[in-house]
């Protein structure tokens, strides 16, 4: 049938990399209770993390125990570096600056993520003169998953496929700081939830992203091709 003559095989991820480094609490001198919530990836438009950091306004008052952290770098372009520009302005004028870390680029960035209460995915669709950005994939909620770290991911591209919404994350509305605040809150005030989606995070990812679950799917669709 047509149907059968499609199989996706997802990138594989491999956890094997920069999983080690520096204690992130005590780097930025926070107490070991302290939550973290955090994003990773390069500092671009399309990334959102803008939402991240009005969510984070949100969320300041509210839950005065809780840090974060942007975790990467803009490109050399003039567009990423005003973003940056942007984002750090942002967050003083939100008087976040005792609560919202930047941490540039980590060559330790599952090491990070893995310290994190949660990851936040904030992504969003971005029509340029070039075309649409997007997540067509989404490496970095996958990393979420291996790491056993709770992921909060925008409803965009390729997310809604690593993540499932209440069983193995939570989905937010894209560029909606009110609905990402609102996600984050009930991950932070249900930390049985968090256990609950992180273990089921990791089953996900070793069924379908893990670097062997990858190699035997490819050796299994050459297997059935060289059958027919």
């Amino acid at each position: 049938t047509p149907i059968d003559a499609f199989k996706t095989i997802y990138n594989a991820v491999d956890t094997q990399e920069n999983a080690k480094g520096s204690d992130l609490r005590e780097e930025l001198g926070l107490g070991p209770d302290t939550k973290i919530i955090g994003v990773v990836g390069r500092i671009d438009p399309w990334k959102g993390m803008e939402t991240f950091v009005e969510a984070a306004a949100k969320l300041n008052e509210t839950s005065p125990q809780t840090h974060f952290v942007i975790a990467g770098n803009p490109g050399p372009s003039e567009e990423e570096q005003a973003y940056n520009q942007h984002l750090k302005n942002r967050t003083t004028e939100l008087q976040l600056t005792d609560t919202l870390h930047f941490l540039g680029y980590r060559s330790d960035a599952l090491n990070v993520i893995k310290q994190f209460t949660a990851l936040v995915v904030p992504s969003r669709i971005l029509q340029t003169p070039e075309g649409i950005k997007t997540e067509g994939f989404g490496r970095v909620a996958a990393e979420g998953l291996a790491m056993h770290t709770p992921v909060i991911a925008s409803c965009v591209g390729g997310l809604p496929e690593i993540i499932e919404h209440n069983k193995t994350g939570l989905l937010f509305t894209e560029s909606d700081a009110e609905d990402l605040a609102s996600q984050i809150k009930y991950l932070l005030d249900n930390p049985d939830l968090c256990h609950q989606i992180s273990d089921a995070g990791v089953k996900r990812f070793n069924k379908y992203f893990s670097v062997n679950c990858h190699l035997h799917n490819i050796q299994s669709l050459y297997a059935r091709i060289l059958t027919k």
